[in-house]
């Protein structure tokens, strides 16, 4: 990566770059150890060069795009999100995004489990070579939850359009990203982005797919701290995708993330067969999102921050059901989420 000036004088502007943000809370920061290594080192360590590169995106982002600075509060490792959300929802009740140049599995599934959707855009500077990716984690204003997920409306021709399909969960989670990136374009979906989320989810699963220490949890805890797991849900046809999307899940909160689909009604069964499985293992929020018509339609309500973050922190400590129950019969899925609205 090119380097303006020697490594070792971002350490400074790093430890600058994370005070003078917003959400700062030191006595929280002292907690992450890369924080500690940063604030006593003349030198960078191994630990500290994800924090170089954060900070070298900052200082070029300040200088180059200050609109975009004035605008999205940023956010780093360093900031004690549950603060940040209680600060966001008393001074800051019009903002939506934020920024954050820290691209890293475990931060983004803090994010994920504070109640943010961490999608990300892209900073060019007038050279591919130097266009970089940041984090733009989205605190919705409002947001379209199906509360509880059996609450969908179910269309009359449902389960017509059900049959032949299956339901599998993390069994593809490589090819529903394709998927996602061929329906829609890259988009969000950045390749650095995509591997931070196969790297979550192969954790999860206990795949190590090379050695790594998660820096930026405090006091090296694990994964389950965060109550969090990153999921993809597939549709199949025999051996062939049809739809699928990527979600979360945080306790007993769903919330899809991405989707797509390569078949008419398709996306619709999967909404579907979703909401009846995580009704059997007792989702009590099914989060879409934010808010659009077809939303609605299946039955999704508005919910104002104030209110979604009510209902999510009481679900989001809750014990989390086992989403794993191999492949799936849509039609039985269907029909299973009629009967649980009969109840």
């Amino acid at each position: 990566m090119p380097y303006e000036l020697p490594i070792r004088v971002y350490i400074p502007e790093a430890i600058k770059f994370v005070k003078e943000c917003p959400f700062f809370d030191e006595e929280y920061a002292l907690n992450i150890p890369r924080y500690r290594i940063l604030s006593v080192l003349d030198e960078p360590t191994e630990e500290c060069q994800l924090d170089v590169s954060g900070i070298e995106t900052f200082v070029k982002t300040r200088r180059f795009f200050p609109k975009f600075y004035k605008y999205y509060p940023p956010i780093t490792i360093y900031d004690d999100l549950e603060l940040v959300v209680s600060l966001i929802q008393l001074l800051l009740p019009e903002i939506e995004n934020f920024w954050s140049p820290y691209i890293e599995a475990p931060f983004i599934l803090r994010l994920l489990s504070a109640g943010f959707i961490p999608i990300a855009t892209k900073l060019s500077f007038n050279d591919p070579n130097l266009d970089y990716i940041v984090l733009l984690p989205k605190f919705h204003i409002r947001r379209s939850c199906i509360i509880p997920p059996k609450a969908i409306h179910i269309p009359k021709k449902a389960t017509k359009w059900a049959r032949g399909l299956d339901l599998t969960i993390d069994a593809a989670f490589n090819q529903v990203i394709v998927g996602i990136v061929d329906q829609h374009g890259e988009n969000w979906m950045y390749s650095a982005i995509r591997k931070e989320l196969y790297k979550l989810n192969c954790y999860q699963r206990g795949i190590q797919l090379f050695n790594h220490t998660d820096l930026c949890i405090p006091d090296n805890t694990t994964y389950n701290k965060y109550n969090a797991s990153i999921h993809s849900v597939e549709i199949w046809r025999g051996d062939t995708l049809i739809a699928g999307e990527i979600g979360c899940l945080v306790g007993k909160v769903w919330t899809s993330i991405t989707a797509f689909h390569s078949e008419r009604n398709s996306g619709m069964v999967q909404l579907l067969s979703l909401a009846s499985l995580l009704t059997k293992i007792g989702v009590h929020i099914f989060d879409l999102g934010m808010c659009m018509d077809y939303k609605t339609a299946i039955g999704a309500n508005t919910l104002e921050r104030e209110d979604f973050f009510s209902v999510f922190r009481k679900y989001k400590t809750a014990e989390k059901g086992d989403l794993y129950t191999g492949r799936l019969s849509c039609v039985k899925l269907i029909s299973n989420l009629k009967n649980e609205i009969k109840l």
